[in-house]
């Protein structure tokens, strides 16, 4: 700090006004420090704050919002903002905390992901849409076929 914290003699050790400045902080520091450790380890620090979430529209209807509203019964000092939505969004810019994409996350090192599930996807036909254009016996076929695509990417998966 480029500052003199004690005056030293070869009888005794003093501080200066300012190492006793210093000090007197640091003391401070270190209580406070201890009486959050121990508020931790008692459990007396409340759950609060808000928590942004996203996820694919059916997903959030039927998985998140469950969740959230016993969340809130359990933490009524938490605030969660949930946006259920099925266009991609950058989640780094938009500011959300917790994200639950279809399909593969994008390469980031600024963030974290984890598969916590599979969706399965199905193929649905109409009878007179069978008639008219004939019935798929494999992926392959369905290419040859007309189609209403789910999801964030128009490509089947086999």
């Amino acid at each position: 700090m480029g500052i003199k914290l004690f005056y030293r003699t070869t009888r005794q050790q003093t501080l200066t006004y300012e190492g006793g400045l210093y000090c007197e902080h640091c003391l401070a520091m270190l209580e406070d420090l201890n009486s959050l450790e121990s508020k931790l380890r008692d459990g007396q620090v409340r759950t609060e704050g808000k928590i942004r979430i996203s996820c694919p529209m059916l997903f959030g209807r039927y998985c998140i919002a469950p969740v959230t509203r016993k969340l809130i019964r359990q933490y009524p000092n938490i605030y969660i903002e949930t946006e259920f939505s099925d266009h991609v969004i950058d989640v780094l810019s938009a500011g959300f905390d917790v994200t639950i994409p279809l399909g593969k996350p994008t390469d980031s090192t600024a963030i974290i992901a984890k598969k916590i599930a599979v969706q399965r996807m199905v193929v649905f036909a109409s009878p007179s849409y069978l008639a008219a254009f004939g019935t798929p016996t494999s992926t392959e076929d369905l290419q040859q076929h007309r189609a209403i695509l789910y999801g964030r990417s128009a490509h089947i998966y086999s």
